[in-house]
């Protein structure tokens, strides 16, 4: 007896109240190419702007007149290492800094 013989057979002997028809649904074997493609490049840009903070963070460790030549002040680094993720946080003080000079 071969193999399927032996699988029909088992298939057979089951009860049909408990055969549930297959429905007639897909199911992928993995996420589709473009779901992976955007996961890929949205964990990419979570790096680059990780690691840019890290950068960002290591500028707090200078002293305040090496800041100053940088053109930075500690309560800007500060504010800007409290920023979300998402943000770039050297744009964003730059912005903020441009902001408080027009308000000026």
């Amino acid at each position: 007896m071969s193999n399927r013989e032996r699988i029909r057979g088992v298939n057979e002997a089951v009860h049909p109240a408990l055969q549930r028809p297959l429905r007639n649904t897909y199911l992928p074997a993995m996420a589709p190419v473009e779901w992976l493609e955007a996961l890929r490049a949205r964990l990419g840009q979570w790096l680059r702007t990780w690691r840019r903070r890290q950068q960002f963070r290591r500028l707090l460790a200078l002293e305040d007149h090496l800041l100053a030549d940088l053109g930075y002040t500690r309560a800007e680094l500060r504010w800007g290492t409290r920023l979300p993720m998402h943000v770039d946080a050297a744009r964003a003080v730059m912005a903020r800094r441009r902001a408080q000079r027009r308000g000026s």
